[in-house]
């Protein structure tokens, strides 16, 4: 209702802030998965270098076994 009131002018800035505030909130998403997924990779290379099955990996990670298998080789290649 509030944007039918608006001149032609208002209107473009108030669109202009819209498409902003979605771009904004969805680099601010991306930016928090990513994070998690930092995390989860730090938590599971603290596991393997303690030993830990993949079983006990996915329980406190919530990774599958395939990023897990990856991690596991490029630690490897590092230890080489």
């Amino acid at each position: 209702l509030a944007e039918m009131n608006m001149t032609e002018a208002e209107r473009k800035r108030y669109q202009k802030y819209l498409v902003n505030f979605v771009r904004d909130r969805d680099v601010l998403n991306t930016a928090k998965k990513e994070g998690r997924i930092e995390e989860k990779i730090e938590v599971a290379t603290a596991m393997i270098k303690a030993g830990e099955t993949n079983e006990k990996l996915r329980l406190y990670t919530g990774l599958e076994d395939e990023p897990i298998d990856e991690l596991r080789k490029s630690l490897q290649g590092m230890r080489q």
